[in-house]
């Protein structure tokens, strides 16, 4: 779908941007016996979406008449008959197992919010009569965010909806945008809120190298650094190269971590931009160099003798 379809499709307002999730979810997921990359990602952003439906009582408030997990599946460009996610978001399935999700009938129709009482949702229940013309299906269902409701307690309304400390904000325009754009989808989706949760620690920017962001977001390198470069060229994020060039010769200790900033949504391009990579050298041509280097230090090739020596 185009950003526009999908802003219609869900009847999108500006008032409807702020989501919070909370920063363990990455944690929770890298945990999970989840059998693929593409299934974490889509993981994550399956919750997220679900949080923000639930949010925004956006059930009932779209133009096909509702939303239930096959539409959700084609929002984040999954096949809406695809089997291979049944098991991540079926009833009693992983996610509702890692407690993020739970399975029910009734659902919000509208919201509203208040300083002191917080958000209320009216609810599905209290309206049955009144929108019997719906037809809906004795099996229709819907994802209830328990994280949103219950996060350490149980009986305690201390989920994102009411208490948002540790926690990431990720605005919905990113989400519609990167599921608008097939070569985003719900990776480049999961790898922005990550760089975007880690800016919230580190607002100057992540300092991290690529073997070690694989490790955190449990992304294998080849495709990170595919998705890192999609994200760049879009101007979703930035990159600051901390050294001059890169070569498999160099020693560990002169390899310095790249910093990564994450952008706000005004800066993203329609169209992708190009951007700078470091300079990468073979093995021969670094040795050269580093050779090179050496003559400008000391200042003569080989005809030094033993008393120029520094040692």
């Amino acid at each position: 779908m185009e950003l526009e379809q999908i802003k219609e499709l869900l009847q999108y307002d500006v008032m409807e941007s702020k989501i919070f999730i909370p920063n363990e979810i990455f944690d929770d997921l890298k945990g999970a016996n989840i059998k693929n990359n593409p299934h974490l990602t889509f993981s994550y952003s399956y919750i997220y979406f679900a949080t923000w439906i639930y949010r925004y009582a956006k059930h009932l408030n779209c133009t096909e008449g509702f939303i239930d997990n096959e539409k959700m599946k084609e929002i984040l460009r999954y096949n809406p008959t695809n089997k291979d996610l049944v098991y991540l978001i079926k009833k009693n399935g992983l996610l509702e197992q890692l407690g993020y999700t739970k399975t029910v009938k009734d659902f919000p129709t509208s919201w509203t919010y208040d300083e002191i009482e917080g958000i209320e949702f009216d609810m599905y229940s209290e309206h049955k009569e009144d929108l019997r013309h719906l037809n809906l299906s004795r099996k229709f269902s819907v994802k209830l965010p328990v994280k949103a409701f219950h996060r350490y307690e149980p009986d305690e309304l201390d989920g994102t909806f009411y208490e948002v400390a540790n926690t990431h904000c990720i605005p919905f325009e990113v989400f519609m945008y990167c599921m608008a754009k097939n070569e985003i989808g719900s990776t480049g989706f999961y790898l922005y809120s990550y760089i975007k949760r880690m800016n919230d620690m580190y607002p100057k920017g992540w300092d991290v190298a690529l073997h070690k962001m694989s490790k955190e977001t449990a992304i294998p390198e080849s495709t990170l650094d595919e998705y890192i470069g999609v994200l760049r060229k879009y101007r979703m994020i930035n990159v600051q190269h901390n050294q001059e060039l890169f070569s498999l010769a160099m020693r560990i200790e002169d390899r310095k971590a790249n910093t990564y900033k994450a952008n706000k949504f005004d800066q993203f391009s329609i169209t992708p931009q190009p951007y700078e990579k470091i300079k990468v050298l073979k093995t021969s041509e670094y040795k050269k160099v580093k050779g090179e280097e050496n003559i400008q230090i000391w200042g003569k090739k080989a005809d030094i003798t033993l008393d120029e020596l520094p040692f």
